[in-house]
């Protein structure tokens, strides 16, 4: 398999060739042994776009922006391909939502019903849509899984809600896994999502704050935790018969 990591930097800490053991998709490629494996993610990217975001694959940033966003990604993973430097992937993971969820407060609106309510949208209406189009979560998640498939029709698409940090309420955390499901519903049987929540990843917040042991400062991975959580996500994908 070609395998593709999308996502915010739990997932970029892996290094864009995913050869830092810091990030999961270091350890989730010893497991699954792809024939190439390309990382597009970026620190403090998030799912959800505001008025001002741009179509803007270019952007580079490591924190919070208007461009920082899963969209842009998806678009730079298009221009890869086009231009011949990135394989066509068969297998693409999307780990996001942490931004979502930490700065809440800069994504107003996040959480609320989409425009037009909750259905599905076509892989060519999501290719025609303005990132301005796209600010609530379960609306960007719904649009960027539409889009992935139109352009990688034969790729399965694994999208893994964010884990748990000591930066994020149990409350919040849980909104945002349930929009994110929610966009992602609408693609089955080409599109899964897996929850990384309270009782799916072993890591409680409360302990990392005096222990640290699955992360290095409550919310980004320690080796222990990425290679914990690259076992998880490997392992489920085999139960859901993805790999």
């Amino acid at each position: 398999m070609n395998i593709v990591f999308l996502g915010d930097s739990n997932t970029w800490i892996g290094g864009d060739d995913c050869s830092n053991p810091r990030g999961w998709n270091y350890w989730f490629t010893k497991l699954a042994r792809p024939r190439s494996a390309r990382s597009y993610a970026r620190s403090g990217a998030t799912w959800t776009c505001t008025d001002l975001t741009r179509i803007n694959p270019s952007d580079y940033s490591e924190v919070l922006s208007d461009d920082n966003v899963i969209l842009n990604q998806i678009v730079r993973l298009e221009n890869a391909v086009q231009a011949g430097s990135q394989d066509s992937p068969d297998l693409i993971l999307v780990m996001a939502g942490t931004n979502d969820a930490w700065f809440s407060y800069r994504r107003p609106g996040m959480l609320s019903l989409p425009v037009g309510g909750h259905k599905k949208i076509g892989g060519s209406q999501a290719k025609k849509m303005l990132p301005s189009q796209m600010t609530t979560l379960t609306g960007a998640v719904n649009a960027g899984v539409a889009r992935l498939h139109k352009s990688f029709p034969k790729a399965r698409i694994l999208v893994l809600t964010p884990i748990p940090s000591v930066n994020i309420s149990a409350k919040m955390l849980a909104d945002v896994e349930n929009a994110i499901k929610e966009g992602v519903s609408f693609h089955s049987p080409y599109a899964f999502v897996k929850s990384m929540g309270f009782g799916e990843y072993p890591m409680y917040p409360e302990h990392e704050l005096s222990r640290p042991d699955y992360t290095v400062d409550g919310t980004h991975t320690s080796e222990h935790g990425a290679d914990i959580l690259s076992l998880l996500v490997f392992t489920s994908m085999r139960d859901m018969g993805i790999y």
